[in-house]
């Protein structure tokens, strides 16, 4: 496959857009009605499951090796035997799906209280709302919980509203498309977070695919022109460990504005929480600092705003920098270049660093204050919002948002680039 037409706009007509979020809405009604949804979710697990059972199988059979391969066997065995109590014994499915939903529920609501202790200490406005939706979150898990063997129609009943509402919000985006976006305002519903928190590194196996069949995927991004009305949202992948889920930063005129715990001094050692650290940097460095030295893929959105949202965009950008003071790091005390500002400062890419007085930035968290909200809380003045259902974004969510605005006719997404190391 070329790079060229995978990453190439697919021109979505707003017309099935329209049709596909009447189908949704019309299935999200049966799910309620009828109570199919697990019916159905286990039906595609037991045909998914099949269908990866006989791959692997044949696979195990047909392929040649030197020794004989006891993990493969081992899985191929376990994958037949989950297959079987699942046919036999399909109430089981619905009942433990409705146990992890619980168990996520119950997570969700944590989140949202150690989101509540950092607000409170900052003292964020936003504290009690996020003490009442961590209690509600609690409250529905453990009803979830206790009872977990015959709830699972509340879980059905949860997704059919979720579909209902996710294809109404897609049924307005459309609608405004029809319309030559009449409503300035634009809210869009993320992916399940589940899907989207994974989204990046599907992208990054798409990439590397593309790479064994074109080189010409292979290539530095070109120098960035300066353009009062063009801001780049750029998302920094890797297929494994913590960064399969992805960065994601912005850049206007020429300077990257990349947030994140980059203060290994004052954070937890598995940078789940901690100082935020506002990087300013120039682009083009950054950049390939990024894909050249950390060797990872990144795909860039080109956004054109009209002067208005430019406007707002400016005045959000400069309220941001006015909570910050510029952070002084200590390189001494990394002599070993064991920190990722410390590598940066050694690659001489031209940055600044700062740290935030107030406000949501000052603490960071990973699952809620990350990188992600810095981009969405700037994007939010130009009037273009992402509807946030359960309090946890991730860069996929925001992947999903944009690659979707670039799909729409007369979308404010111009392009969309992928980068990658250059091979020696």
């Amino acid at each position: 496959m070329n790079p060229k037409t995978f990453f190439k706009k697919q021109n979505l007509s707003p017309l099935i857009q329209v049709v596909s979020s009447l189908i949704i809405i019309a299935l999200g009604i049966v799910t309620l009605t009828l109570g199919i949804f697990w019916d159905f979710f286990y039906l595609v697990a037991i045909i998914l499951l099949g269908t990866d059972l006989v791959t692997r199988t044949f696979a195990f059979f047909t392929s040649k090796r030197t020794r004989f391969d006891w993990f493969g066997l081992l899985f191929v065995l376990g994958e037949l035997a989950l297959v079987v109590i699942l046919l036999l014994h399909g109430l089981w499915f619905k009942q433990i799906m409705t146990l992890v939903f619980g168990v996520w529920i119950v997570f969700n609501s944590c989140c949202r209280f150690f989101a509540f202790v950092i607000a409170y200490r900052d003292r964020l406005s936003i504290r009690v709302y996020l003490f009442l939706d961590g209690l509600f979150s609690l409250i529905f898990g453990v009803i979830l919980l206790s009872n977990w063997t015959k709830t699972t129609y509340l879980v059905n009943n949860l997704i059919g509203y979720y579909m209902i509402i996710f294809a109404c919000f897609q049924l307005f985006s459309a609608i405004n498309l029809l319309s030559n976006n009449k409503i300035k305002q634009s809210i869009r519903f993320p992916l399940p977070i589940f899907i989207a928190a994974f989204l990046p590194s599907q992208v990054v196996r798409t990439a590397n695919e593309l790479v064994k069949n074109d080189q010409s995927i292979l290539s530095k991004p070109d120098e960035v022109a300066d353009d009062t009305n063009k801001v780049f949202v750029n998302f920094y992948m890797k297929v494994k460990g913590h960064e399969q889920f992805g960065h994601v930063d912005i850049a206007y005129e020429g300077k990257i504005y990349s947030y994140g715990c980059h203060d290994p001094f004052n954070r937890m050692s598995q940078m789940l929480y901690g100082d935020g650290v506002l990087i300013v940097a120039n682009q083009s460095e950054f950049i390939d600092f990024e894909i050249n030295q950390r060797d990872k893929v990144m795909v860039q959105f080109e956004c054109e705003l009209n002067s208005d949202q430019i406007r707002l965009f400016k005045q959000g950008l400069a309220d941001l920098m006015a909570k910050t003071v510029v952070f002084d790091f200590p390189y001494k005390r990394d002599s070993d270049c064991r920190h990722y500002l410390t590598r940066m400062h050694a690659a001489n890419v031209e940055a600044t660093y700062y740290k935030f007085t107030e406000g949501y930035f000052k603490t960071y968290f990973v699952l809620t204050t990350n990188c992600v909200l810095l981009v969405e809380t700037l994007f939010q003045k130009t009037g273009i919002n992402l509807f946030n259902i359960n309090g946890i974004i991730v860069p996929g969510t925001y992947y999903d948002v944009l690659n979707t605005a670039y799909n729409q006719e007369n979308s404010f997404v111009l392009s969309k680039k992928i980068f990658r190391k250059t091979l020696d």
